[in-house]
């Protein structure tokens, strides 16, 4: 397997195990992190790892098997490392609570406006409907033909009823 192939492999540290070595299980004494794939190690367990694997073959990484050609000594890495991860997962919720905030801001103003409308609505005497607020539905503007009508024909439908009160007018006469 070559080292390009294994530096995209995901990390297979959790949550629960950041602070812990993958060679012995316990919290990091004197990380060290390897390069080109950045795990981190105890530098004494890496470096026990590293003797036994150099005898005749390729130093590889214990977690990815990826070629390791060096590594940074101390926990500057890893504390960087670590801070990015749990800025990302702070901002990950954030994102998710503000999201839910907004939505919540959103439902109230438009409860606050139809209410509104609706006031005007009976104060006014015209008869509102409730809208479907639901978003996943399409809500379609286009009326059928037969039952929509242009402003011409209503200008020509309010043309001939005057025309038709005005005959009558002079019939009665």
């Amino acid at each position: 397997m070559s080292a390009e192939t294994t530096t995209n492999a995901p990390s297979s540290s959790t949550p629960d195990t950041d602070n812990e070595c993958p060679i012995c299980q316990e919290t990091f004494k004197d990380p060290i992190t390897t390069d080109p794939c950045k795990h981190t190690y105890c530098k004494r367990c890496l470096r026990q790892w590293l003797e036994v694997t150099v005898n005749g073959r390729i130093r590889t990484c214990p977690l990815c098997r990826g070629s390791v050609e060096g590594f940074k000594e101390g926990a500057k890495h890893y504390r960087a490392s670590n801070y990015t991860k749990e800025s990302l997962e702070y901002l990950a919720e954030q994102h998710h609570v503000m999201t839910e905030r907004i939505q919540r801001t959103i439902d109230h103003h438009r409860e606050i406006l139809l209410a509104r409308a609706a006031e005007r609505a009976a104060a006014s005497g015209v008869v509102v409907e409730p809208m479907d607020t639901d978003e996943d539905e399409d809500t379609d503007t286009d009326m059928d033909e037969d039952d929509s009508t242009t402003d011409e024909e209503s200008e020509e439908s309010d043309e001939s009823e005057d025309e038709s009160e005005s005959e009558s007018e002079s019939d009665e006469e």
